[in-house]
């Protein structure tokens, strides 16, 4: 094959220029190529031809020109497969326990809303239409007497009766828009809140004396009212404190919450809340939580499956006071909370009292603000994403820690 490539390619004729080889030798930068018009076109052409020739390819030149015809490569078909949600993939979107907790939220308001349909011979399964939700949230309204929100949580809940499609289509109906737009109009939001004296609640706690002599009942309230009173915490941070995590000082008492309420970019996170300690011994939340854990050296900690993720688990702080070797939930911490905080009084008017539960989170963030404390320290110690989510729902009192008459007048 060699011998017949060699055989069929003549060697072009060319004048010897001598031109080139002087310029690069004397280093000159200037015409150091020479002209190639001196190039004999036409054999560069055979070259090319012969070359194709021998290996049985036409060559793709037009003899007398040099312009290469463009070069076609056949498209081979090729066919992708629609991607899928491999094992792992599915087992995690499909998490049986996420999709109970889902349900256990929406399954109430849900089915009130197919009785009431069926009551009213309504197919709204198979004929989706946002009149029919409408008038069943204008029906709660108007017999139940449902406040803005609750219809908000039920609108919620009934939308995930449908495909995100159908959610679409009954949004963008005109009924729907001017129902919610008429709700919100109407809904004031008030900042009416009763004003608290916690002062009894104090008295009482001064009262019960020391904490070694108090019996442990009396000091799981009195521990569970000292942490949401001074740490901003709900029943459910404190079912949630991850008591092997817990750090105490001669100053302060560091609690780490395994995914509360409160998420970040939507994420759950782990909430550390640091509660000083008080120049009194009989209302200091640390000695009341060294005193707590004294009683429970000889018994082994309580392991607890978390609630909303099954798969994370922590050490219980709260036990049960009848049965120690058990935990308690959010709902029995609530009532020791209330033990001592339903002594606090009252001052408003009867509307705003019937409208606002105390809560620990919010009496102990007010008192903090009406004491002259930094708003920002108060929205680290209650981990609130805004100022405008604490005032709005949190702060009871709208009074100022500074007198504005005697710095105006």
């Amino acid at each position: 094959m060699l011998d017949e490539i060699s055989q069929s390619v003549p060697m072009p004729s060319m004048e010897h220029v001598t031109g080139y080889i002087t310029e690069v030798a004397n280093g000159s930068s200037q015409d150091v190529y020479p002209d190639y018009t001196e190039l004999d076109v036409a054999i560069c052409v055979g070259i090319t031809r012969s070359i194709s020739v021998a290996f049985r390819q036409e060559s793709a030149l037009a003899t007398g020109s040099m312009a290469p015809s463009p070069l076609i490569i056949p498209k081979q078909r090729h066919v992708d497969n629609p991607p899928t949600l491999n094992e792992e993939s599915t087992a995690i979107i499909n998490n049986p326990h996420r999709l109970q907790m889902q349900r256990r939220c929406y399954d109430g308001a849900q089915r009130r809303f197919l009785d009431w349909s069926i009551q009213h011979n309504r197919k709204v399964l198979e004929f989706v239409s946002a009149i029919d939700m409408v008038n069943y949230l204008a029906y709660g309204r108007v017999h139940h007497k449902w406040a803005y929100n609750t219809i908000l949580q039920y609108k919620q809940a009934i939308l995930k009766l449908y495909t995100k499609e159908q959610r679409a289509l009954i949004a963008n109906e005109d009924s729907y828009i001017n129902f919610f737009a008429a709700l919100k109009n109407e809904a004031v939001l008030s900042f009416d809140f009763p004003v608290i004296n916690l002062q009894p609640a104090i008295d009482f706690v001064l009262g019960l004396g020391k904490n070694q002599s108090m019996n442990l009942l009396q000091l799981t309230q009195k521990l569970c009212f000292l942490l949401g009173i001074t740490g901003f915490l709900r029943p459910s941070d404190i079912e949630r404190i991850d008591d092997s995590k817990t750090m105490v000082t001669t100053e302060s008492l560091r609690s780490v919450i395994l995914a509360p309420k409160e998420k970040r970019a939507g994420r759950p996170i782990e909430k550390v809340v640091v509660i000083s300690n008080h120049s009194s011994p009989l209302l200091c939340p640390v000695a009341t939580y060294q005193t707590y854990k004294t009683h429970f050296l000889a018994e082994p900690p309580i392991i607890r499956q978390h609630a909303r993720l099954p798969q994370f688990t922590y050490t219980a702080l709260v036990r049960n006071t009848t049965d120690t070797n058990r935990c308690i939930g959010s709902e029995r911490i609530s009532k020791h909370i209330r033990s001592i905080l339903s002594l606090a009084t009252t001052t408003a008017t009867t509307s705003s009292t019937s409208r606002k539960t105390i809560k620990a989170r919010a009496v102990g963030s007010t008192r903090a603000i009406l004491a002259g404390a930094k708003l920002e320290d108060i929205l680290t110690q209650g981990s609130w994403a805004s100022s405008s989510i604490f005032d709005t729902y949190y702060r009871l009192n709208r009074a100022s820690a500074t007198n504005f008459s005697n710095l105006i007048l």
